[in-house]
């Protein structure tokens, strides 16, 4: 569908002339028999992480432990999510008391529990661990702090933080907070070359808050000190994604071997040089379409032009676009693709001279100017995703099933392939470019491609 291509490259591709007979698209043209067609994306061998190689089926196998991790900090609301009609029961008829300390007499050990203890029950029944292995949880969140947990996982080896991502009012606070916040203070404290580095500002504030708070309970180095074979793992999704990055740098000094796993992590969020620089010990993950690792100032300012680039050069109105392109669409590939595009899009430069056209012109010099401004006043930044991207990425068409509502299908193969932090320059218009942000959903794909890899990820 073309709805899964970037819109930039959308409009150069329905302006290609039909002598080109070529789709030049990053999806690969789709072969002419019926039999092959299904297949609609073959990353080249070079890039697909391979069951040949013991590192890449490593990658595989802390990716999927990682991602219950990322997932179990959402507690009770996602698990109900996950199990709309057993979820809570289930969590209720769990346990008579409040698993991991919860009660007033271990306030160290846990805060901002509710009564039922609900949140602590559904982090372990995530993460398939025993009450007794989670040794901190903080479940309060704020507009200078997350929620995150710290716990043994003996099948993994491994002591593992979890940093939760956006689910509350606060959050989206934090996320607002786009700012690049200077990380020369922070270098100098912990220990890593920040001279010149920025980060995601509501990002930076809440590893701060989350350094500070390990520190002051001591939860994380005591129960390191217990399990002198373990590795310290840090996990998050989303917003917990970018702090548990920004985390892993300020822990690294004193734990060199850490490793970190981020879901899904903020496009717009740290300079390059440190977002490629922490690719030894950063694994980041992104699943298909996911808008959020391709969210930052630059991208969304692309897709603006782009639409209105489009819109400037329509032959008929917006309302038929839209129809051609989704409802009434058909195979969008080879010459019925081409002959569509013709049919909706004037060629560049030939668009007659309207009022929106003017308007236009008029707009994007006012752009310009402001983005000369903004430059000269605080510097040209840009922020990129952080670490090794491994890009799950769907090869074959969709097959529908009657329960999937909004979010796409249960059951579309993926293909994992190494990214790189310019590789999500651009959103992705696709009908499943939330849905893909999900961290259930992240979290069983991610279970189904090691599966496919022969990969034992049973709890």
């Amino acid at each position: 569908s073309t709805a899964l291509l970037p819109l930039r490259r959308l409009v150069r591709e329905m302006t290609t002339t039909l002598s080109s007979r070529k789709f030049r698209s990053p999806l690969a043209a789709l072969p002419s028999t019926p039999s092959q067609r299904r297949y609609w994306y073959r990353a080249p061998p070079s890039v697909t992480l391979s069951g040949d190689r013991p590192q890449d089926l490593q990658t595989l196998r802390d990716g999927a432990r990682g991602s219950r991790h990322a997932l179990s900090i959402y507690t009770w609301m996602l698990y109900a999510y996950m199990h709309p009609c057993t979820g809570v029961g289930r969590l209720v008829c769990g346990s008579a008391a409040c698993c991991c300390g919860g009660d007033d007499d271990d306030d160290d050990r846990v805060d901002g529990e509710n009564l039922c203890g609900l949140h602590s029950r559904a982090l372990v029944a995530h993460a398939g661990l025993g009450d007794s292995d989670v040794v901190r949880a903080s479940f309060r969140s704020g507009v200078d702090r997350l929620p995150y947990s710290v716990a043994v996982d003996h099948r993994w080896e491994a002591v593992v933080v979890s940093v939760r991502g956006t689910l509350s009012l606060e959050d989206l606070v934090v996320d607002a907070l786009i700012d690049p916040c200077s990380l020369e203070e922070m270098g100098r404290e912990y220990g890593f070359d920040g001279e010149g580095e920025y980060a995601h500002q509501g990002i930076v504030v809440c590893s701060k808050w989350l350094m500070g708070d390990l520190n002051r309970h001591g939860r994380l180095d005591e129960t390191l000190r217990e399990h002198p074979t373990y590795t310290l793992k840090i996990c998050g999704h989303s917003l917990g994604a970018g702090a548990a990055i920004l985390l892993s740098y300020m822990l690294r000094r004193d734990h060199p071997t850490l490793r970190c796993f981020a879901y899904a992590p903020p496009g717009g969020f740290l300079t390059r040089r440190l977002a490629t620089g922490c690719a030894e010990f950063v694994t980041s993950f992104v699943l298909n379409a996911d808008l959020v690792p391709r969210l930052s100032v630059a991208s969304m300012e692309k897709l603006r032009d782009d639409t209105l680039e489009l819109l400037s050069r329509a032959r008929v109105g917006k309302r038929r676009i839209l129809t051609s392109l989704t409802v009434g669409g058909g195979d969008a590939h080879g010459d019925k693709y081409h002959a569509t595009a013709r049919a909706l899009l004037y060629p560049p430069g030939c668009a007659p001279d309207t009022e929106f056209r003017r308007q236009l012109e008029r707009f994007r010099e006012v752009q310009a100017r402001l983005a000369a401004e903004r430059r000269a006043a605080d510097g040209d930044v840009a922020l990129f995703p952080a670490g090794r991207i491994v890009h799950l990425v769907k090869t074959e068409r969709p097959r529908a099933t009657w329960w999937a509502c909004g979010g796409g299908t249960a059951d579309t193969p993926y293909s994992p392939v190494w990214k790189g932090v310019d590789d999500f320059a651009e959103i992705v218009i696709s009908p499943t470019l939330w849905f893909d942000h999900f961290p259930n959903r992240i979290c069983l794909k991610m279970e189904e491609v090691a599966r496919s890899f022969g990969i034992d990820v049973e709890l």
